[in-house]
């Protein structure tokens, strides 16, 4: 594989930018710096070269959990109340970010981050809003 990228500067001043390296798969394992750096479950799991993939969906994941999260949420707090929302989504949100760090594969990973996805915006939120209904405005 190879990748392009050249930097030239042209008559005008400004930059063209061009530059060449290859880009090849992983032949002898990945060696990790960890001296001044935190481990994380990147590092642990290994999730580099051909696997690299796998954080970029656990963001993605947690993100597109927000979605149905909003939504349920909202219905949520119109229903019960914003109090009961607040706890709802934080003990979700508690029990996922207790039990990902002692996941040890990739499945269970994104399946938590999206479940974490589905309570952190209304972590946020609904404090505020809540916030904002007793206090109200002037």
């Amino acid at each position: 594989m190879l990748l392009t990228y050249n930097i030239q500067t042209k008559p005008d001043g400004l930059l063209n930018n061009n530059v060449t390296w290859l880009i090849g798969d992983c032949q002898s394992g990945w060696e990790y710096e960890l001296e001044d750096y935190h481990t994380s479950i990147t590092v642990e799991l290994d999730w580099v070269c051909d696997k690299a993939w796998i954080p970029a969906l656990s963001q993605l994941l947690l993100f597109m959990g927000a979605i149905p999260g909003i939504l349920f949420f909202g219905w949520f707090s119109d229903s019960f109340g914003r109090l009961p929302t607040i706890i709802v989504s934080n003990l979700i949100a508690g029990i996922v970010g207790v039990l990902i760090p002692f996941v040890t594969s990739h499945t269970p990973f994104l399946i938590l981050r999206f479940a974490m996805g589905l309570a952190f915006n209304t972590f946020f939120t609904a404090p505020y809003i809540l916030g904002n209904t007793i206090l109200g405005g002037s």
